[in-house]
C-alpha cells in the first residue's frame, strides 16, 4: 500500500489560478496605505490624503494598461467587474431601446461563471439573445464562425470572451477578434446614413488570467472593455478592476453615493487599490522573466508526466517554446517574448487521468503535500458534474471527472514539479480503475 503521508515534508501550492498569494512588496505598500483610514469622499485634509492615494493608485493601473485613468473602475472582485461590464452596458441599451428588437450577445460556452451566468440571467428574463460560438478540442473557437455570425445576424451589441481559459489554460486570439469586431463597425457604417449613426459592437474580455504572462495593453488588444482581479496577481482579495474605454455607457448595477464615477457606489476600499494597482505593476516589470520560467517549467512536467503515464490525456495546449522566446546569441531580440504566439497560459497544466476520479486525486495529493485542483473553485457547486469546459470541448462526462488542474506560481521549482509528478504517478497506479 502507497504511504502518500511521508511524500513531501513542506506544502507545494500549485492552485494559483484559484488564488495567488500576497506579495511582500504589495504587503509594504498596503500596509502604509493602512494608515490612511479617512474616507476619500471627506473635504477634510486626511479624506484628501486617501483620495490622492486612490487616485495614484488609479494613474499607476492605467499607466501600465495603457488606458486613461478615467477608464479605470475600481469594484471588489473580476466577478464583479465582468458583472458591471455586462450587466451594465445590457441594461443601458435596453433602457434607451424604444423599440421591441431584442439584442444579441456573442460569447462562448467555455467562459468564466462570472460572464456566462450574468448572461444566462439576462437571456431567461427576455433581454437578449446568446449566440455560442462552438469551441474546438483545444478550447480554440473558430474566427471564421464569429466573421459569419458579424456578417449575418442583426441586432448584435456586444462580443465577450476570456482572454486566457481558467481551466485548461487556452489563450484566445483577443488581438484578432478585436480586429475583426473594428473591421465590422467601420464597414457596418459605410453606405447609408441610416448606417451613419449606427451603435459599434462593444468588445469585452475577461483577462483575469492573463496578467501574469500576457500583454494587456488595452490599446494592443483592441478591447473596449476588460475585467482584471488582484486575487491572481499576487494582490489581495476583495478587489477587482473594469476598463472600460472613454465614450461607453454603463448602467450601474450597485446604487448610493455614486463612487467611480457612478458606477461602483459604496465607501472606496482605498487599501484594496493600491495592493491591486502595485501587484499590476509588479507582475508587468515580472513578467518577462517569469513567463519564460514557466515556459521551461511546463514543458518539462508535460513531457515528464506523459513519460511515467502513458495514457495521460493532457488538455493544456503545449506551447512552441521557439516561437515564443528570441534567444539568438548576440541579438537584440535575445530575451525577448512574443506573448502573441503564447498557445496556453505558461503556469497552466491540465491532465486528464482515465480511471481515476478528479476529487480522490486531489485529496491524495492534498495528503501528499501537492494542493491542485480539479476545475474553476466558481464552478465548484457543480458537484458530480465535471468540468463543463473540458465538456464544451469534447470530452465525456466520465473524462470531465477525471482530470486535475495544476497552476504554477513564483514559488514553483523544478524540483516541486519533477516530485509531482512522481506522486502522481504513485497514486494514479494504486487507486486508479483497472477495469475501465
Amino acid at each position: 500500500m502507497l504511504n502518500i503521508f511521508t511524500k513531501s515534508k513542506k506544502t507545494v501550492y500549485l492552485d494559483h489560478a484559484g488564488s495567488s498569494p500576497v506579495s511582500a512588496f504589495v504587503m509594504s505598500k498596503m500596509a502604509q496605505a493602512e494608515k490612511i483610514y479617512a474616507n476619500p469622499s471627506a473635504i477634510y485634509k486626511s479624506g484628501a490624503e486617501a483620495k490622492a492615494a486612490l487616485s495614484d493608485a488609479r494613474k499607476l493601473t492605467a499607466y501600465n494598461l495603457n488606458a486613461h485613468d478615467d477608464e479605470i473602475i475600481f469594484t471588489a472582485s473580476g466577478t464583479e467587474s465582468s458583472n458591471l461590464a455586462l450587466l451594465g452596458y445590457i441594461k443601458h441599451k435596453v433602457i434607451s431601446n424604444k423599440s421591441s428588437v431584442k439584442y444579441k450577445v456573442i460569447t462562448s460556452p467555455t467562459e468564466h461563471p462570472s460572464v456566462l451566468e450574468p448572461l444566462r440571467h439576462m437571456e431567461a428574463m427576455g433581454l437578449i439573445n446568446i449566440m455560442y460560438l462552438a469551441t474546438d478540442q483545444t478550447g480554440s473557437i473558430d474566427l471564421s464562425e464569429l466573421r459569419e455570425i458579424l456578417k449575418k445576424e442583426d441586432n448584435i451589441i456586444l462580443v465577450t470572451l476570456m482572454y486566457a481559459n481558467n481551466e485548461t489554460g487556452r489563450v484566445n486570439s483577443v488581438k484578432e477578434i478585436g480586429r475583426i469586431i473594428e473591421q465590422y463597425n467601420r464597414e457596418s457604417k459605410k453606405g447609408s446614413e441610416q448606417n451613419e449613426s449606427k451603435e459599434d459592437i462593444i468588445y469585452h474580455i475577461d483577462a483575469c488570467q492573463a496578467a501574469n504572462y500576457l500583454d494587456i495593453d488595452v490599446k494592443k488588444l483592441r478591447v473596449d472593455m476588460m475585467s482584471l482581479n488582484s486575487s491572481k496577481i499576487y494582490g489581495p482579495k476583495g478587489v477587482g478592476l473594469l476598463f472600460k474605454k472613454r465614450g461607453i455607457t454603463l448602467s450601474p448595477i450597485i446604487y448610493g453615493g455614486g463612487q467611480e464615477s457612478g458606477l461602483r457606489s459604496g465607501t472606496e476600499n482605498v487599501r484594496g487599490a493600491v495592493g491591486l494597482a502595485h501587484a499590476l505593476d509588479e507582475c508587468i516589470k515580472k513578467r518577462n522573466n517569469e513567463t519564460e520560467r514557466m515556459l521551461l517549467l511546463q514543458e518539462y512536467f508535460i513531457d515528464h508526466i506523459k513519460k511515467l503515464i502513458p495514457e495521460v490525456i493532457v488538455y493544456t495546449s503545449k506551447n512552441d517554446i521557439k516561437k515564443i522566446i528570441h534567444n539568438n546569441v548576440g541579438s537584440a531580440e535575445t530575451g525577448k517574448i512574443n506573448y502573441f504566439n503564447i498557445e496556453s497560459l505558461p503556469n497552466n497544466i491540465n491532465i486528464g487521468l482515465p480511471g481515476m476520479n478528479s476529487d480522490e486525486m486531489v485529496i491524495r495529493l492534498s495528503e501528499a503535500g501537492y494542493e491542485v485542483s480539479h476545475k474553476s473553485a466558481c464552478a465548484s457547486g457543480e458537484v458530480g458534474e465535471g468540468s463543463y469546459v473540458l465538456r464544451a470541448m469534447g470530452a465525456s462526462e466520465q473524462e470531465a471527472n477525471e482530470n486535475i488542474r495544476i497552476t504554477m506560481g513564483r514559488s514553483t521549482t523544478l524540483s516541486d514539479m519533477k516530485s509531482l509528478a512522481e506522486s502522481i504517478k504513485e497514486i494514479y497506479y494504486e487507486y486508479r480503475v483497472s477495469d475501465k
